[in-house]
């Protein structure tokens, strides 16, 4: 017999809160409720799922791969739900406040916009969703501050108490003047910018420690220049200095920087930072699951 969706949340619950009465609190049923179904899963599963670790309950090494198979489940069930009819209205009636926050550098090309969210707002129309766009450091001390209930960052948080789930790849460009001696490239080496004037990267967290690190492997020494943060700072370096910028895939900045073209490394050498949808431990509500889905969605 298979497991149903109930045992399934019950056993996701007990496995982030590390207890049943933690569980059940999320759930609004008894702690003896959620003890019986993860027995029951277990005896259908015929493993034990869970074990004590000090005062808390955490997956054993086969419910840890079980807890990645009902997260997986679960979020399914929930996509469906999504475009599904759940009311008069025909949307779902989630109701509530969410505030998301997102690594951002403008003058470098953005992934996320404010319109990747506005899926969200018509299936949701009853939640009022606040989004912040921070630089990069920001963004998990808003996160750890309460200030947010979720966030969008580069690269996956190492942390025990934070939850991660992979977005979208962030592929790194070369942005220069349509001047500029590699302009005619339909892609470009990292061997091209030995010597030459790049903008140093601004950090979303881990960006430019990637960045130097692959140029340090292939022996690639650019000429590093600061740049404030200003468009007509940035102008100046395309336009007049020769220099080039590392940017996400981001057409409207050719839009910001006039007389500019974007050139795509060679596939070997392609950058890619990934970002992810992060929340706090015991902190994922059915609102901070629901921005989830849609984003992976769209």
């Amino acid at each position: 017999m298979s497991p149903s969706f109930s045992q399934l949340e019950r056993f996701v619950a007990t496995a982030r809160k590390g207890s049943y009465s933690a569980a059940a609190e999320d759930l609004f049923v008894t702690p003896q409720a959620v003890s019986k179904s993860i027995h029951d899963l277990e005896s259908k599963l015929h493993v034990q799922l869970l074990e004590a670790r000090g005062k808390q309950l955490k997956p054993t090494d086969a419910g840890g791969r079980v807890y990645r198979y009902a997260v997986d489940a679960l979020d399914a069930r929930g996509g469906i739900r999504d475009v599904t009819p759940a009311g008069e209205g025909g949307v779902a009636q989630l109701r509530g406040s969410l505030s998301v926050v997102v690594a951002n550098i403008p003058l470098r090309g953005r992934v996320f916009r404010e319109e990747d969210f506005e899926p969200f707002r018509r299936a949701y129309p009853l939640v009022e969703l606040q989004v912040s766009f921070f630089d990069g450091s920001g963004c998990l001390a808003a996160l750890d501050a309460g200030m947010a209930d979720a966030a969008l960052v580069v690269g996956k948080p190492e942390r025990e108490d934070l939850h991660a789930s992979w977005m979208r790849t962030m592929a790194l460009c070369l942005l220069v003047s349509t001047r500029h001696e590699l302009a005619a490239k339909e892609c470009v080496a990292f061997s091209d910018l030995h010597g030459r004037k790049l903008a140093v990267p601004h950090d979303f967290r881990s960006y430019k420690e990637v960045v130097e690190r692959r140029f340090a492997q292939e022996g690639v020494r650019p000429r590093y220049v600061a740049l404030e943060m200003s468009e007509a700072r940035h102008r100046a370096f395309l336009r007049d200095e020769g220099g080039a910028l590392l940017v996400s895939h981001d057409a409207r900045l050719c839009e910001a920087f006039p007389d500019t073209v974007m050139i795509p490394f060679k596939e070997k050498e392609r950058i890619a930072l990934p970002y992810y949808y992060v929340w706090r431990e015991g902190h994922e509500t059915a609102l901070v699951a629901a921005l989830r889905r849609c984003l992976c969605a769209s």
